[in-house]
């Protein structure tokens, strides 16, 4: 399997919220992702983790976490391959999520528009308060 290919860039990702290397490894062994090895002429460059989101009547392709070797933009070079991802899964829609400003400006070079902005916060522990 991939995992120990691509555990050095799950340590590289920047992600908000708080998960591990083990909590994406868990997704995949269960079913709750898949990974999406990059490769170009046969050599590999990357991965991504997708997700299949259920909503009301349709199926969205989530892509979950991208690490490329190289500079590359990961959607531009492997869009079509993204693209048929979600058409195999009978998704209707793609999206990724960022806390990185920069995807503001990015994000509608793909064809990407925003859909809500998600702000969290973590939830006291009452346990805690009582120390």
């Amino acid at each position: 399997m991939f995992i120990d290919k691509i555990a050095p860039g799950l340590d590289q990702i920047e992600r908000p919220g708080d998960f591990s290397n083990e909590h994406v490894f868990e997704a995949l062994a269960h079913g709750h992702a898949f990974l999406f090895v990059l490769t170009i002429d046969g050599e590999y460059n990357g991965f991504t983790v997708l997700q299949e989101v259920n909503e009301f009547n349709n199926k969205r392709l989530h892509i979950w976490l991208t690490f490329s070797d190289t500079h590359q933009d990961v959607l531009t070079v492997f869009n079509d391959d993204i693209e048929r991802c979600a058409q195999a899964m009978g998704a209707t829609s793609i999206s990724f999520s960022s806390s990185r400003p920069a995807w503001q400006k990015v994000a509608p070079r793909h064809g990407f528009v925003p859909r809500e902005t998600v702000y969290s916060r973590p939830v006291n522990n009452p346990k805690e308060n009582q120390k």
